[in-house]
């Protein structure tokens, strides 16, 4: 949606429009909006649009999902976001 398109535009302004740099951006943006949220007092809201939805319960979801879908499409083997192969 709308927010998820705001996080991944400022994530790849803020790394040169490097994508694997940006997935790990929105990645740990919602991660630490949720983290966030668990800390805040029973009821309390922050006036910010995009923490709302990063830390909604379903935006984890939604990532993880996405990022399933992207590792389908990955040659086999490959790591994602950097796209190398694990030392064994």
């Amino acid at each position: 949606g709308p927010v998820g398109k705001d996080l991944a535009t400022r994530c790849l302004e803020r790394n040169d429009g490097v994508s694997a740099k940006a997935w790990i951006c929105a990645h740990e943006a919602v991660n630490a909006a949720q983290r966030l949220a668990a800390m805040l007092p029973a009821g309390t809201a922050l006036d910010d649009p995009l923490f709302a939805a990063l830390s909604g319960s379903d935006a984890f979801v939604l990532l993880t999902a996405a990022e399933a879908d992207l590792r389908a499409t990955l040659p086999e083997g490959a790591e994602f976001p950097f796209l190398y192969k694990p030392l064994k």
